[in-house]
């Protein structure tokens, strides 16, 4: 909310919701596994991708290309998507980081392209410094 100045409002429940939804569709599923207790807090859940999650992500990503979106995806392939550099075999939990950073040189690099600063987004006001 204090990042889209108010535009954008998720109320409590909405991303709960959400998961379950995923959850009861099939395309998600919680993992077992879990950090080491210290670094954990037990209310914490982990989720990924099901094999029917990701078949449905790519026929998205495919349908949004097909029809002229740039699409970028990054762990993933799809035809007409552009795939983003990122490190095979990753450990659940860290994946979604380590596919991150692939993510924001992309979105950098495409600020920069398009004439943006990525440090001075409009109608945004960024706490984190792209170095």
């Amino acid at each position: 909310e204090r990042r889209s100045a108010g535009s954008v409002v998720l109320h409590p429940g909405t991303l709960y919701r959400a998961l379950a939804r995923l959850l009861e569709s099939g395309l998600i599923e919680e993992l077992d596994e879990r950090p080491a207790p210290g670094q954990d807090d037990e209310r914490r859940r982990y989720y990924q991708l099901t094999a029917t999650g990701i078949a449905v992500a790519r026929a998205e990503a495919e349908r949004l290309a097909g029809q002229g979106a740039d699409v970028f995806l990054t762990g993933a392939e799809a035809r007409g998507a552009v795939t983003l550099p990122s490190v095979p075999d990753l450990h659940p939990i860290v994946a979604p980081l380590v596919l991150a950073v692939s993510f924001y040189a992309c979105v950098e690099g495409l600020a920069r392209r398009r004439g943006f600063d990525p440090d001075v987004p409009p109608h945004l006001r960024k706490v984190t410094e792209t170095v």
